[in-house]
């Protein structure tokens, strides 16, 4: 009974790992191998992708789910560039189906090269990577991990998320959903409609926005932001901080040797000082009212109201300069 048991399980081993090979088999398919000297980068062309790319030692490039000649074209692009590319139908009702069918699953495993992707519609995992990376698809769901240079990301909708980056950022798109952290980085955000959260992020930022929900935290470095509607908030970022704001609610957390540069429309604007002393203020507005700690007061001129002067305790090299046609300006 015992020898029937061991058979049993034996048996029962080989069954399981026979299923899970031949269901690895339908995702991935069979393993390509080249040579990763013979190549100087990676184009990936497809609709319907879901991808990881990850830096693996050796010298060898690894490429699963692209062995289907049927669908699958691999080859060299103006010299050492390796292009794979799907095969698209001719016929339009079939490349339609194409487009919403599942997608394609793709692992590649190789030495940092600088890679292209293109689609109609992505996921991707990148991790390790130290090359430039460049994307270009309609939808898609993007997450780079430890990577290191250019990051240029092309995206009509989708969601990106972005940790321990060291390089600069370009992003651009229509409606983005967009997580930053950890990273040293300059960045490029122009985005119709954006929903931005950075944290722990060093570099020089330029954002421009439509329609925006931005939080940013625990920064260094400078940002310059343009949005015409919606919400910011900054709290506790090191740096210099510029803003053109047209109707935006705004809130501030100040660190000290911050330098906060604010021009608004309408909306409202809230800053706090957290603690920080001898504040430098240069503040105006033509129909809002100017809201001050302490006993400092703002000076009334029909409807404009204004302030200069500084905040009381040790002087700082903190400076708040906000000037708003119609927001009320609030310093607490």
């Amino acid at each position: 009974m015992k020898y029937l048991s061991m058979i049993r399980n034996f048996f029962s081993y080989l069954i399981f790992a026979a299923l899970s090979f031949f269901s690895s088999s339908q995702v991935f398919g069979q393993v390509i191998e080249l040579s990763a000297q013979d190549y100087s980068a990676l184009i990936l062309k497809g609709q319907n992708l879901d991808i990881k790319i990850s830096e693996a030692p050796g010298t060898s490039i690894k490429i699963m789910g692209v062995s289907d000649k049927n669908h699958w074209m691999l080859k060299n692009s103006n010299g050492k560039r390796l292009l794979i590319e799907e095969i698209l139908k001719e016929n339009k009702k079939d490349l339609m189906s194409d487009l919403n069918s599942q997608k394609q699953k793709i692992l590649i495993q190789m030495p940092s090269l600088p890679v292209q992707v293109s689609g109609y519609k992505v996921d991707l995992l990148v991790e390790n990577l130290k090359k430039d990376f460049k994307v270009t698809s309609a939808f898609g769901v993007l997450k780079f991990i430890k990577t290191i240079g250019e990051l240029q990301v092309s995206l009509v909708n989708g969601d990106i998320a972005v940790e321990t980056h060291t390089g600069k950022m370009i992003f651009d798109g229509e409606q983005l959903k967009l997580n930053v952290q950890n990273s040293l980085s300059d960045g490029e955000f122009k985005v119709q409609n954006l929903k931005l959260s950075m944290d722990k992020t060093q570099g020089n930022q330029q954002i421009f926005a439509y329609n925006g929900q931005v939080n940013l935290n625990q920064n260094s470095g400078s940002f310059f932001l343009e949005m015409s509607k919606g919400t910011l908030g900054a709290f506790t970022n090191q740096g210099r901080f510029e803003a053109s704001l047209d109707d935006v609610n705004t809130q501030v957390r100040l660190s000290k040797e911050n330098e906060l540069i604010l021009k608004a429309k309408t909306g409202r604007i809230f800053v706090n000082t957290n603690n920080v002393s001898g504040i430098w203020l240069n503040l105006k507005s033509d129909e809002g009212d100017i809201y001050l700690p302490g006993a400092l007061k703002s000076y009334k001129n029909k409807q404009e109201s204004s302030f200069k002067g500084r905040t009381p305790g040790d002087k700082t090299l903190t400076r708040i300069e906000v000037k708003s046609i119609n927001a009320p300006i609030v310093i607490k």
